[in-house]
């Protein structure tokens, strides 16, 4: 009867082994590893969540050159960058003759046009030319595009920065290089930023010479990057004197020289005598010398250095005992 006993037991034990302790899904290890059929077995039950996306209008911004080229780093320049936004509706094609609204702050950049405002090309692109507000302006800013396409408003912005711009002046012509006195000439002088001319009003070429005048001494540049004045050759003795241009952000002027011919003495002109009343030795009274004044002028009343007066006494003056003393 034990013996029997123990028989049942045994097949017990089988049968609880083969349960798999009675925790498990018997047969489900066929590959010998109790844990990894637990593993895959824990792992059969996964969550499935759906998101609708909806598509909307885009602008797309970028900072590109002259050739159309994008600027990675979004830096701008004078006369050489341009701001570009491209328009798309929702499913992606073009929108052509939208309007455009660029903005920026004024202190760091300006838009050409100044209104910042443009159409769209036939390819969706909206173009305003950008640069900094003057050529020797550092720092950054937020540039923003904006539309409306259909009934929704749509917008873009990206950082831009400046940097100071080298300003080069050269070639300073004189259109005469001999001048009379009192002759006027015109002078012009290029002006490049970053190696490209510069654009009208974008540098104040200021000019200048020991003597002589200028009008107007403060000139901005032109369309063709080229600032022009005129200078006459008024109160110079002759000779050669230079001619300088300068302007902000150039690290070097521009000279040119201009030979200045000796004005002609046209008159003599009476100056002072002081005092105007003199009296003779024998007088017991009274002032017995005086200084008296002449000046040697050119046609423009300018005075004339160098040369040499001869001056004489009326008879008159010579009986009475007036003498010139060395003085």
């Amino acid at each position: 009867m034990k013996f029997i006993r123990a028989i049942v037991s045994g097949l017990l034990v089988s049968v609880l082994a083969a349960c798999g302790g009675g925790g498990g899904s018997a047969g489900t290890n066929t590959s010998g590893s109790a844990s990894t059929a637990s593993t895959t077995a824990s792992s059969t039950t996964a969550t499935t969540q759906s998101v609708v996306v909806t598509a909307v209008p885009v602008i797309i911004l970028d900072i590109v050159n002259s050739a159309g080229t994008v600027i990675s780093d979004n830096s701008i320049s004078s006369g050489a960058t341009s701001a570009r936004a491209t328009v798309k509706n929702a499913d992606g094609t073009v929108v052509a003759n939208k309007l455009v609204t660029f903005t920026v702050n004024a202190t760091i950049a300006t838009l050409a046009p100044v209104s910042g405002q443009v159409l769209t090309d036939q390819f969706g692109v909206a173009k305003v030319q950008i640069q900094p507000a003057t050529v020797s302006t550092t720092g950054a800013a937020s540039l923003v595009a904006s539309a409306t396409v259909g009934a929704q408003g749509v917008s873009a912005n990206i950082d831009v920065q400046t940097s100071a711009s080298n300003v080069v002046l050269a070639a300073l012509v004189p259109n005469v290089a001999t001048l009379s006195a009192y002759q006027a000439t015109s002078v012009s002088v290029d002006a490049t930023i970053n190696g490209n001319a510069a654009a009208a009003g974008q540098v104040t070429v200021n000019f200048s010479a020991p003597c002589g005048l200028f009008a107007p001494t403060a000139v901005p540049t032109n369309s063709l990057g080229k600032a022009v004045s005129t200078f006459t050759a008024s109160g110079c003795s002759g000779g050669v004197i230079q001619l300088t241009a300068s302007a902000s952000g150039a690290q070097t002027p521009a000279n040119a020289n201009v030979n200045i011919l000796a004005a002609a003495a046209t008159s003599l002109v009476f100056q002072s005598a002081i005092p105007s009343t003199i009296f003779s030795t024998q007088a017991l009274f009274g002032a017995k010398t005086s200084r008296v004044t002449f000046k040697l002028v050119d046609s423009g009343g300018m005075g004339i250095d160098g040369s040499t007066i001869n001056l004489s006494l009326s008879s008159a003056a010579v009986a009475a005992g007036v003498v010139f003393s060395d003085t």
